[in-house]
């Protein structure tokens, strides 16, 4: 009999952005794959054409929502036809355990815990009382990040845990010697910069957690000590027009841009001297692995996953949350000083390729998933 796999998340994108590898592992091998995920009126054609079976959950990003009573009854109906349920963020993973048949092995990677440093006391208790509760119908968890293994292992002492860093990063897509790469000066000339501009970038959805409003701060105060810059601000998300207005108020349409979705995010990130990711949450960011993979070195928030990755004063360097004026002056230094920068991208390099690069984490995963499938036979 045909072993079935639901990989569950809250929104489809999710899938597309982060677990495509991990699907098409499963396919190779013959598995039947579904997903289960509030597709929104977005198109899943790329996952149907793989061959998965997609199925419409209306799932809530708000534990809070209407939507997710009916979303519980869809995937007690759904958990029926797989053997095991693979659950990626928070809210769809509630729900999935609460949905899960009493005997069904769930595995949870929980990308990222929901209470976290910078989050009010109430919130904390309120999703670590959350994440209890789902324990008690959690097979496996996997945590991402050092900060959440310690919380894990407090926090849930009897369940099986595995420490996996992260989703995987594609090291010959994102390489400087990718043969995909499109030829750097005409990336530039697309994106209207001028020569000798010395480009940073910032890879995430627009909104609250993201700070990027702290990213145009640091624009305003770093273009009184410097002008042959401009950061651009990949990504879209609802804060978009309002960061843009910022850039308008500031007069700093010369030195920051919201360019809004690239599709070739490793052309754009080869142009660029420095990366930057200045959230306040974080599990394991993708976009800080993918850089240090081309060689960029990162200046990121001193917080749950970035600290994991970013090497303070090797790698690249930690700064406070909500400091622009930190920001500032990291990229003024990383700027002005073009052998340090190389020498902290060479060993951002170096410490992806051999600690998170995709093979690996495929690797690690595959024992998880055979522990779970010799359990069920």
């Amino acid at each position: 009999m045909k072993k079935k796999i639901l990989f569950v998340t809250t929104i489809v994108r999710t899938v597309e952005a982060f677990l495509i590898p991990h699907i098409q592992s499963f396919l190779d091998q013959g598995y039947e794959v579904g997903v289960a995920c509030n597709t929104d009126g977005a198109s899943d054609e790329f996952l149907t054409k793989l061959g998965v079976k997609v199925h419409h959950v209306p799932f809530s990003r708000s534990p809070f929502h209407l939507g997710n009573v009916k979303a519980y009854f869809i995937m007690r109906r759904l958990c029926k036809g797989y053997t095991l349920l693979h659950l990626h963020t928070p809210n769809s993973s509630f729900i999935s355990r609460m949905a899960a048949l009493k005997k069904q092995k769930v595995l949870y990677t929980a990308h990222g815990f929901h209470f976290n440093e910078h989050q009010s006391r109430w919130k904390n208790t309120f999703f670590k009382t959350m994440e209890k509760i789902a324990s008690f119908k959690t097979t496996e968890l996997i945590v991402t990040n050092t900060d959440d293994l310690k919380e894990a292992q407090r926090l849930f002492p009897a369940l099986s845990l595995h420490y996996v860093k992260g989703i995987g990063v594609d090291n010959d897509r994102f390489n400087r010697d990718s043969s995909l790469l499109k030829e750097p000066e005409k990336v530039r000339k697309k994106l209207g910069l001028l020569p000798g501009t010395k480009v940073i970038v910032h890879i995430a959805e627009l909104n609250e957690n993201k700070r990027q409003i702290d990213v145009v701060e640091a624009a305003s105060l770093l273009q009184k000590e410097m002008s042959n810059f401009v950061i651009l601000l990949i990504g879209k998300g609802r804060l978009q027009k309002e960061i843009q207005q910022e850039i308008w108020n500031k007069k700093l349409e010369k030195h920051i841009r919201c360019v809004g979705f690239v599709e070739d995010v490793p052309s754009v990130v080869n142009i660029a001297q420095i990366g930057l990711l200045v959230s306040m949450r974080e599990g394991l960011p993708r976009s800080i692995m993918e850089m240090m993979s081309m060689e960029i070195p990162v200046i990121a928030t001193n917080i749950r996953g970035n600290r994991d990755l970013v090497q303070d004063g090797k790698t690249g360097y930690l700064v406070d949350v909500k400091s622009p004026g930190q920001i500032a002056q990291k990229c003024k230094e990383l700027l002005e000083n073009e052998e340090k920068a190389k020498k902290f991208g060479i060993l951002g390099k170096k410490v992806i390729e051999e600690q998170y690069s995709l093979p690996i984490i495929l690797k690690k995963m595959d024992t998880i998933y055979k522990k779970l499938w010799n359990q069920q036979d």
